[in-house]
């Protein structure tokens, strides 16, 4: 071979891709007597190391000594198809029992080293060298056996006592870079140190080194061998062409699998987005949802108290029955209790001092309305605002929202001797005469017809009595809970012009009591809530709440249904019994005729 072969042989991977370096040595036999890995006089034999699979241009210094420390060291460049012969120098002992191989490959600064030391006579091999990166892959081959290894944190290996093969075997060192991006290249391109054995000739020349190609040989004896000479350019069409089409397609493929990490952030990208939306959007909707309004709560406070005064309702409703049914009836320690002319008596008196108005049948009263007698004495009512309040319907219970009842607290109110008065006068103005037991017992039947029409006075004054329970003054409360009514007067407050502060709430007291019966807390929910422009315009709210203040609304409506549903009940038994009372003597007639025949 020429200098120029023996100068640019196959390349070194030093990119930190794959390095793989594989040491080839041929034995003819392992004896004490010769070492056959190099010509000599007893072994004809070519020997050669050769390095392939490397980068071209890179310098490459080898060193081969025997036992006797002498041999070739010298330093060549690896040529273009990364391919560097070495040759084995005559002057070598053919008995040497230790052959040496030392590589340095690379820059300095950057560079792969491998020693390999045999012993020629028993076989045994150590191994070690320095890798281009750490923790790579090393792989030692010895015919058939295989062992592998990995250089440490500094990229060095080392293996002891290694067995070489037997005669026409090989070794191979092997280094496998952890770069995966170059992984085709390592596999299809393995950097490689040979060392060949080779009868009739060979060995160095004056252009270089011969490269020999085996055919026909093992595992035939050694002197049956033929070497033919071997060209090394028929490796460019794999190094400039199947190896480029392969790290192509490796690196089409690595792109692809981007493109598609890329195309998967995507959608986990889109996912993510619209989960992170929907949960703003459920988010914003829930506050939009839960946030309280002010309206609402206005509701909830006017509302507080009126179940305890529906329940005082039905409560003065029943006191005021019984009154009303005792007087009728000539109970004990009632002003009836004698009869007529000791209610008469009672009454009479309470009108003039209470209720009595000189003024009254073209001031025609004075001597009526004269408390004693005496001239120059008091005449009339003692308080002008109680004048007429026993006939007076409209002054005494329909126009006041709220009034001074409250039968179960065991005191005496002015509007509850004003209602009390007034219901005698409409519906029992004249009591009846006392009936000792034996006149009763006589007149049995009469005593029953008097019953029937208690019965029915009874019912009568029974929606006189409900309205009165329903305008009758709401229980106290105890502080610090504060009632419903509170938060009433200060809507009021809103809508009442004037400018004086007191008086503004003198006016509210006067209208709705102190404490708000529950025809006045029900007529405020039903009416006066509405006459305040801020209703409406709290209504431009999150349409649940719209939805919430309707259906307090709708609250309200039914309670006001109810009380309009009881008082359409009390109107049917009133109309029931007036029939009954026109149909009683026309019943009594035909009894009459029917027991006759």
């Amino acid at each position: 071979m020429k200098d120029k072969a023996q100068k640019k042989t196959r390349s070194i991977l030093l990119s930190g891709i794959t390095l793989g370096v594989l040491v080839l040595a041929s034995f003819v036999s392992f004896s004490s007597s010769q070492a056959s890995l190099f010509k000599s006089d007893k072994n004809p034999s070519g020997v050669m190391a050769s390095l392939s699979g490397f980068t071209p241009g890179d310098k490459v210094t080898y060193k081969v000594t025997d036992s006797s420390v002498s041999g070739l060291v010298a330093s060549s460049i690896i040529d273009e198809n990364g391919v560097l012969g070495i040759p084995i120098p005559e002057t070598m002992a053919a008995d040497s029992p230790i052959l040496k191989y030392e590589f340095i490959i690379g820059d300095p600064a950057d560079s792969i080293s491998l020693t390999l030391d045999l012993n020629t006579q028993t076989g045994a091999m150590n191994i070690k060298g320095q890798g281009p990166h750490p923790f790579s892959d090393v792989q030692i081959t010895a015919s058939e056996a295989q062992k592998t290894t990995k250089s440490d944190w500094a990229g060095l290996f080392q293996e002891k006592g290694l067995k070489a093969p037997d005669q026409g075997g090989a070794f191979e060192v092997a280094f496998y870079s952890r770069d995966i991006a170059q992984d085709a290249r390592a596999t299809l391109s393995p950097s490689i140190i040979k060392v060949f054995t080779a009868t009739g000739g060979g060995g160095p020349t004056n252009s270089g080194v011969n490269q020999w190609r085996e055919t026909n040989c093992f595992p035939y004896p050694l002197s049956t061998c033929n070497f033919v000479a071997v060209n090394f350019q028929n490796q460019s069409i794999v190094n400039n062409y199947v190896h480029a089409l392969q790290l192509m397609a490796q690196q089409l493929t690595a792109v692809g699998v981007q493109h598609l990490q890329i195309i998967g952030t995507f959608f986990d990208a889109k996912e993510q987005l619209e989960t992170q939306r929907q949960m703003e959007t459920m988010r914003a909707q829930a506050v939009k949802d839960y946030h309280p309004s002010e309206q609402m709560c206005r509701f909830g406070s006017y509302m507080r108290s009126l179940a305890d005064v529906e329940e005082s309702v039905r409560q003065n409703q029943m006191v005021l029955n019984d009154m009303l049914i005792e007087t009728q009836t000539n109970k004990v320690n009632m002003a009836s209790a004698t009869g007529d002319a000791s209610d008469f008596e009672q009454r009479f008196n309470q009108y003039k001092t209470t209720y009595c108005n000189p003024a009254d049948n073209n001031e025609g009263l004075d001597i009526l309305c004269d408390h004693d007698g005496t001239a120059g004495g008091p005449v009339g009512a003692q308080n002008r605002t109680r004048v007429n309040k026993d006939v007076d319907f409209t002054h005494t219970i329909e126009f006041p929202y709220t009034l001074d009842v409250a039968y179960y607290d065991g005191q005496i109110s002015d509007d509850e001797t004003d209602v009390m008065a007034l219901a005698r006068n409409l519906y029992w103005p004249d009591a009846w005469s006392f009936a000792s037991n034996e006149q009763v017992d006589d007149n049995d039947k009469y005593y029953g017809r008097a019953r029937s029409l208690m019965a029915l006075n009874n019912l009568a004054h029974n929606s006189f009595t409900k309205l009165v329970g329903m305008k009758a003054l709401a229980p106290e409360r105890l502080a610090p809970q504060m009632p419903g009514w509170t938060f009433m007067k200060s809507m009021m407050r809103d809508i009442m012009w004037g400018t004086n502060p007191t008086k503004i709430d003198q006016d509210i007291e006067n209208l709705l009591g102190e404490r708000p019966s529950y025809y006045a807390q029900m007529d405020f929910l039903t009416k006066k809530i509405y006459q305040n422009p801020d209703f409406y315009t709290n209504l431009y709210d999150k349409p649940v709440n719209v939805d919430r203040i309707n259906a307090a609304l709708e609250a309200i409506q039914l309670m006001q249904m109810r009380d309009h549903y009881e008082a359409s009940l009390r109107r049917e038994m009133l109309v029931s019994g007036m029939i009954e009372e026109q149909l009683m003597k026309d019943a009594e007639l035909l009894q009459g005729e029917l027991l006759d025949q």
